[in-house]
């Protein structure tokens, strides 16, 4: 019951930022790197709690392109602390949703699960591997993490072990996307960075899914 309750909660404070508070709206809308990290800076000390806020709605939500609020987080806070507040905030937000759809948001995970059938192939290999599955598919996303957040969800899979394997196969994806996110602000300075990040992070990630969806039978 204490679980609904936070989730409620958590929907009802985003509904009043998206919905009532014209400014952040404006500055998001811009989907302007630069003038999303000049307002968070203006915020002060809130500036963390908004800036990690605003990456949990968008999973949610997804209004604003990630990489674009990765990228102001980086911006404002630096590389290491930007990656750790787009890191975590993108952990809990995969939490949130996980207990949505364990809770109060089964009947509509369910619905939403009936656009990837390929997740009814994927059960026993979730349920037999609990924490390795999991950490694989978050490493090579062979489906999309909103559909896998849903799934695990209204599955039979401890919550610890979501967590844990969540907390760790977000790392790598995270890290890059802050990467590009820093380079990206300064694109003329670091287009050679830029491609070799996309081009081998790309590479290990096509190899890796594909291997993936062998296993899986996916393909």
């Amino acid at each position: 019951m204490k679980k609904r309750w936070i989730i409620v909660l958590f929907i009802l404070i985003a509904a009043f930022i998206l919905t009532f508070l014209g400014p952040i709206r404006e500055k998001l809308s811009a989907m302007d790197i630069h003038l999303i990290a000049e307002w968070l800076r203006g915020l002060g000390v809130w500036a963390v709690l908004l800036g990690s806020a605003l990456i949990i709605i968008q999973t949610f939500l997804p209004v604003i392109p990630f990489l674009v609020l990765v990228a102001a987080n980086v911006l404002v806070f630096g590389l290491v602390g930007g990656f750790l507040i787009n890191w975590i905030s993108a952990v809990v937000a995969s939490v949130l949703m996980f207990y949505v759809a364990r809770t109060t948001g089964r009947d509509w995970a369910q619905r939403k699960l009936e656009h990837h059938p390929k997740l009814m192939k994927m059960d026993d290999f979730v349920k037999r591997n609990g924490f390795r599955s999991i950490l694989t598919l978050r490493l090579f996303p062979v489906i999309p993490p909103v559909a896998l957040n849903l799934a695990s969800g209204v599955s039979k899979l401890e919550g610890r072990a979501y967590i844990l394997a969540t907390s760790i196969g977000k790392i790598p994806a995270i890290l890059v996307q802050s990467m590009i996110g820093n380079d990206i602000i300064y694109f003329s300075e670091n287009k050679g960075r830029i491609l070799l990040l996309v081009l081998g992070f790309g590479f290990i990630l096509v190899v890796g899914m594909s291997l993936v969806r062998k296993k899986l039978k996916l393909s």
